[in-house]
């Protein structure tokens, strides 16, 4: 259910506590320790600076673990492999990404739901279009039943076929362009770049205040449209639900006030 509402905190609390709890019990597993490297990725294509970079040092500790003797079985090298491909995307060696998956990458061996979803990503982080819609057709076909989880995963597949078909970056390059953008006064290109990271992690409050940020702009030009206002709206929310440091609550402030967005309007209801 965090997958399903993008909450890659509460889904990185949940996989470790899963393999916490799983840990010198007959429910433990080598898959439970891949799915903590796995959502520890996730949460670092998201974030930027040193919070990324903690992360990283942490899949790393946890690949070490995982890792750990002098044989590695092909299954969990294969899986390993598209970790490594993964992480060296976010590094930015998207060549040796590329190459590694190309050359390495066991097309026969077996891959489970939660492998195949990790590929999906690794190919999407690399812009291989073709090769990450390919895998979503192979993820519904291994989708059996209809129990909840069934359930959640499928729509969680639905939301992912229309994002990947729709947007071609990370959260976090989405972010950074916004940043370049932005700095060279292309107002309206970051606006579209942090609406597709929101898009892509919508609990992300530093991507809500940078929407305020850019909208105050816009509308500085010109009234915002109702998308966008909307979009504003939904953003003061999201910041309104928890504490902020307070440098981040001014600016809040500052970004609402010069919206001519109060509480009141903030938090109505639509009829």
């Amino acid at each position: 259910l965090a997958r399903l509402n993008r909450d890659k905190y509460g889904q990185l609390s949940a996989v470790q506590n899963m393999a916490k709890f799983a840990r010198n019990s007959i429910h433990d597993s080598p898959e439970l320790g891949l799915n903590v490297v796995r959502t520890m990725i996730d949460l670092a294509a998201t974030v930027s600076g040193s919070e990324s970079e903690k992360l990283l040092r942490q899949v790393t500790r946890e690949i070490e673990g995982l890792t750990r003797g002098d044989f590695v079985e092909p299954a969990l090298a294969n899986k390993m492999l598209v970790i490594q491909a993964r992480i060296e995307s976010l590094k930015n060696n998207k060549r040796d990404a590329e190459k590694l998956l190309k050359e390495n990458l066991q097309a026969d061996a077996t891959m489970n739901l939660e492998d195949n979803l990790d590929l999906m990503k690794a190919y999407h982080e690399l812009g291989m279009k073709e090769d990450c819609l390919a895998i979503l057709d192979t993820l519904r076909a291994q989708l059996a039943g209809d129990t909840l989880a069934s359930q959640v995963v499928d729509e969680y597949l639905k939301r992912e076929e229309i994002e990947r078909r729709e947007i071609k970056f990370t959260t976090k390059e989405l972010k950074e362009m916004a940043a370049v953008n932005y700095r060279e006064n292309r107002i309206i290109p970051a606006y579209n770049n942090l609406f597709q990271a929101m898009t892509l992690s919508p609990h992300d409050k530093s991507i809500a205040l940078s929407l305020l940020k850019v909208l105050v702009q816009i509308n500085k030009n010109e009234p915002l449209s109702g998308s966008q206002h909307e979009v504003a709206v939904n953003a003061a929310n999201l910041l309104g639900k928890t504490s902020l440091p307070a440098n981040q609550q001014q600016k809040r402030d500052e970004y609402l006030s010069a919206l001519s967005l109060n509480e009141a309007a903030v938090h109505a209801t639509p009829e």
